[in-house]
């Protein structure tokens, strides 16, 4: 196992989208059927644009 330091803000971030995905969804496979549906939704230059980039 291999360890990484991340910013404490960047960490709160996530932590907090996970847990909002958490309360949303039922099931991990819930949260796969939406990342599917958003994938064939949107195109790869669409995602790359609303990617949101945290620095670690």
């Amino acid at each position: 196992m291999r360890m990484i330091s991340i910013n404490k803000d960047a960490a709160n971030y996530i932590r907090d989208i996970c847990e909002e995905q958490y309360a949303n969804y039922e099931s991990v496979q819930a949260v796969d059927a939406k990342i599917d549906k958003i994938i064939d939704s949107i195109s790869t230059a669409e995602m790359i644009q609303k990617t949101k980039m945290l620095k670690t």
